[in-house]
């Protein structure tokens, strides 16, 4: 289900869409004093597909053939924790991206773009020039994430695919406690709509949530 075309150096690809993802993440602990973040929690939209010889012209030693491993990512894309309402994980669906490059207004927070949210890989990672995604609430905590626009090396992309939503709360060098990260998300989140696995390794601590 969904799709994942390219257009790369010109040439149009349609690729296989494997191992979808979408997942709030937050971290605490990644150095030294880092907290969890007060006003914004992450929204990485993940997609894979197998990697293939390019090869348009069947000629293997022209400059054009390469190996592609394509992928999609945005970890850098954060939501503003007030843009969820009624701490209803549904709400996510009214939540659409609008990056029209660095230095261009962010509808989100009301201030600029200062990095690209999210990249496109091919042969290197290409990072978003622009784009526009948007979610669609299927039930059962289930979204179709869609999303198009150009990255900095001119490679066009256009992405649709369903996944569950998921929770990755994690505590590192013992920063947080289960009770500290359920009590941040619960913010703005109900937590209650979740189940939350708990693994502890070392001073590390990890939560996955999905939807019940």
């Amino acid at each position: 289900m969904g799709h994942f075309k390219l257009v790369y150096q010109s040439y149009p690809l349609d690729l296989k869409v494997q191992e979808p993802r979408i997942t709030l993440r937050a971290t605490s602990g990644s150095w030294p004093g880092q907290k969890l973040e007060e006003d914004y929690v992450g929204l990485n939209l993940e997609v894979k597909s197998p990697k293939f010889f390019f090869d348009p012209n069947n000629e293997p030693e022209d400059d054009v053939s390469q190996w592609l491993n394509p992928g999609l990512d945005t970890q850098w894309l954060k939501i503003p924790l007030k843009r969820f309402e009624n701490r209803d994980y549904r709400s996510l669906q009214e939540i659409g991206v609008d990056f029209q490059g660095e230095g261009t207004p962010n509808a989100l927070t009301g201030e600029d773009w200062w990095e690209a949210p999210g990249l496109i890989s091919t042969y290197s990672d290409e990072f978003f020039a622009r784009a526009e995604i948007s979610m669609r609430h299927h039930g059962g905590g289930t979204f179709l994430v869609q999303l198009s626009g150009t990255t900095q090396f001119n490679t066009a992309f256009d992405i649709a695919f369903s996944a569950p939503l998921t929770v990755k709360l994690v505590g590192y060098r013992n920063s947080s406690t289960t009770d500290d990260l359920l009590g941040w998300f619960d913010r703005f989140l109900r937590k209650d709509d979740f189940t939350f696995t708990r693994l502890q390794r070392g001073e590390d601590l990890y939560l996955d949530g999905a939807v019940k």
